[in-house]
């Protein structure tokens, strides 16, 4: 800003002297240029720029003239008032190291400007004669048509090479400022700025960002199959499967449970499997029980699915100002959910003389529980929504007058991202609650806050281990029922960690007997006909 108000003084110069000082067209518009061949390239002083400009005359070379397409401008060109430069940006270019004057003419200008402090835009020129225009008197800077969406003027503290922004005060004066994006003007720091006769309008704050799911490396692991326990009679004291377990990342391991041993004289329970729910009213991930008496052995329960993970904590306030214009906050992601519980270990068998003919040698080992799937990564949560900004100032002096600035309302925040369903981890369909939307500040529309991310479902539980088998040369001396052999044969594609190896059994009309090699007790059915 330079000031417009000069002392009168009494100069006893000649008449062919008057003017003689400046460029040609000194004398305003429809000004007589100077004649003298000593006034040839001349630029008015200061105070003469200073006199003209305060009486509504523009003069070469006292700024830069910038008319858009209407008033021919190009680029290319110098800057006067017979050939503008095209571009606002172009001209405060060549204004920085001049005199620090734009007049811009009441064209629309769709562009944005980094303004140095101390170099002024003037607006509401006409495009043809350059004087004030009373029917159109601002002049449009607006992002139309581009995707800016930054500030639209930014005004920034001057080098030590931007000799025309000496004063270090811009003066913006009869301007529109038609924001595209949320924020119509930046002010930086170490600055001075005077905005007179304008007006400012911010467009409407977009809304933020969801929150994006996680990629494929991040999917939840699918736990791993029980183990296979000792064959019967192969020691006197045979191993179950040992347990399994399913590490999980940024949680709890789920561990199957290990199968009993088999021994002479009697045999283990399998272990429960990990994590168990506490309560666990339906003895979930229970070990089978072991055949002590020659009664039989059985299977370990399945597991219980993983708890829900913790929905996460919705967006807070308004976000925060810098040196580029608004930042805000992302919501809180939802919580992992819990790995699933591994299944029971399956129980181990009696051995000894009635089994395997030698009363030394344990009963089959029964086969270790299958580890749960790991839980689902939360869904990561959404970003606050950009308010609408006016102008913002960063310890700057500022004078507005006469002026209007307007902001339109702030952009919803963003919603918490929702998992798809992938191996274990399950999306969880219920929508996170938002945040409240803050109140409204003085020139500013405030955005509503972010969505926390969806929850995500525990892992599927395993399936539990098998009782054991047995692979003996003597047969079975315990006599299976009917039902017990039909049951048997039904689950032989089913369970966990199955390996089948049949052995025929004369006549051919009965049953095969099924050796599940350590995770299935074999039923040797010869004598029924299950047809």
């Amino acid at each position: 800003m330079r000031k417009t108000t000069v002392a009168a003084l009494s100069l006893m110069l000649s008449p062919s002297a008057i003017g003689c000082g400046t460029a040609p067209g000194a004398g305003g518009a429809g000004g007589s240029p100077c004649d003298g061949a000593s006034c040839q390239g001349d630029e008015p002083s200061e105070s003469v720029c200073r006199d003209h400009l305060a009486s509504g005359i523009l003069d070469d070379g006292c700024g830069v003239f910038v008319a858009g397409f209407y008033g021919g401008g190009d680029d290319r060109n110098p800057g006067t008032k017979a050939k503008p430069v095209f571009t606002v940006q172009r001209a405060v270019d060549l204004a920085r190291a001049g005199r620090g004057r734009v007049f811009v003419c009441n064209d629309n200008f769709s562009e944005s400007v980094r303004l140095p402090s101390g170099v002024d835009l003037l607006g509401g020129f006409n495009c043809r004669h350059w004087g004030r225009d009373e029917i159109r008197k601002v002049s449009t800077l607006d992002s139309a048509g581009t995707h800016y969406a930054g500030p639209l003027v930014f005004v920034e503290p001057a080098s030590p090479s931007d000799t025309g922004a000496v004063d270090g005060v811009s003066t913006i004066a009869d301007m529109f400022l038609d924001g595209n994006g949320p924020i119509s003007m930046l002010i930086e720091s170490s600055t001075a700025v005077e905005i007179i006769r304008s007006e400012i309008l911010a467009d409407y704050g977009p809304s933020g960002p969801d929150g994006e799911e996680w990629p494929w490396p991040n999917r939840a692991a699918t736990g791993p199959d029980g183990l296979y326990g000792g064959d019967a009679c192969s020691a006197a004291n045979v191993a179950g499967g040992a347990a399994v377990v399913n590490p999980c990342d940024g949680g709890a391991p789920s561990t199957g449970g290990k199968g009993g041993d088999g021994q002479p004289d009697g045999a283990e329970d399998g272990d429960t499997g990990t994590p168990a729910p506490t309560p666990n009213p339906t003895n979930s991930g229970r070990g089978g029980h072991a055949d002590r008496e020659n009664v039989g052995c059985h299977s370990g329960s399945p597991g219980s699915s993983g708890a829900l993970g913790t929905v996460g904590s919705g967006g807070e306030g308004i976000g925060r100002i810098s040196e580029t214009g608004w930042e805000g906050d992302t919501a809180g992601e939802g919580g992992r959910g819990m790995p699933g519980q591994g299944g029971g270990g399956g129980g181990g068998r009696r051995g000894g003389l009635a089994v395997c003919g030698v009363a030394s040698k344990g009963g089959a080992g029964g086969g270790s529980g299958g580890a749960g799937g790991c839980g689902g990564r939360g869904g990561r949560g959404g970003a606050n929504g950009h308010p609408s900004i006016g102008l913002i100032a960063l310890h700057a002096k500022l004078t507005v007058r006469d002026s209007v600035i307007t902001a339109r309302g702030g952009g919803p925040g963003g919603d918490g991202a929702r998992l798809s369903e992938v191996d274990q981890a399950v999306e969880e369909r219920q929508g996170a609650p938002s945040g409240t939307a803050p109140g409204r500040v003085a020139g500013v529309r405030a955005a509503s806050a972010a969505r926390g991310g969806s929850v995500a479902r525990g892992a599927a539980a395993t399936r539990s281990a098998s009782p054991t088998s047995t692979r003996t040369s003597s047969r079975w001396r315990g006599s299976p029922s009917r039902s017990d052999c039909r049951a048997r044969a039904a689950s032989a594609g089913t369970m966990t960690a199955v390996r089948r190896r049949e052995q025929t059994v004369s006549p051919s009309r009965h049953f095969a007997s099924l050796n599940r090699s350590s995770a299935h007790q074999a039923m040797h059915c010869s004598d029924l006909n299950l047809r």
